[in-house]
């Protein structure tokens, strides 16, 4: 519970459930910023389990049914179905379904964009991209700095070719 934290407004069932000093976030949905804890500032998680595993991120934008679910996150912004789930980096933008979806969480994917359904699933630690349509950039392992549009355009080849660096696709 909130022990020092100011201009916070939370509703919900467990949504910040944890937060103690956190200060200027809005936290609507059940389960929401559930894990949010100290010096989490200037938030807004909307939808259920909407930023869930966000522990300590700052300037994080969240809107649908787990967006942002898994993962540390700092200056994101995610919004649809499980959009941006699984980042650890900061500064992404993913907008729509599972765009974004199954980054590894144990690395730390910076400045992506991706915009679409599906844009930029599974780009493992995939850095300074942009993705834009239905699918584009899917399973680009270790993609850096690619810009792919269109839909169905895939992401590089599997972890061990080392994926894509700086192609325009």
């Amino acid at each position: 519970s909130i022990t020092t934290g100011v201009d916070n407004i939370i509703l919900g069932d467990n949504a910040g459930n944890n937060i103690t000093t956190g200060n200027r976030n809005i936290i609507i949905g059940k389960e929401a910023g559930n894990s949010l804890t100290s010096f989490s500032v200037d938030n807004t998680f909307l939808g259920y389990r909407a930023g869930y595993q966000t522990s300590t991120g700052d300037q994080n934008i969240f809107v649908g049914d787990q967006a942002g679910y898994i993962g540390d996150h700092t200056q994101d912004v995610a919004i649809g179905y499980r959009a941006g789930s699984g980042y650890t980096g900061g500064k992404n933008v993913s907008i729509g379904w599972s765009a974004g979806l199954g980054a590894l969480a144990a690395s730390a994917e910076e400045h992506n964009t991706q915009i679409g359904a599906e844009a930029g699933r599974n780009n493992w630690r995939g850095s300074g991209n942009t993705f834009i349509g239905y699918r584009a950039g899917f399973n680009g392992y270790d993609n850096e700095g690619c810009i792919i549009i269109g839909s169905g355009s895939l992401g590089g080849p599997d972890v061990a070719a080392g994926g894509l660096t700086q192609q325009l696709r």
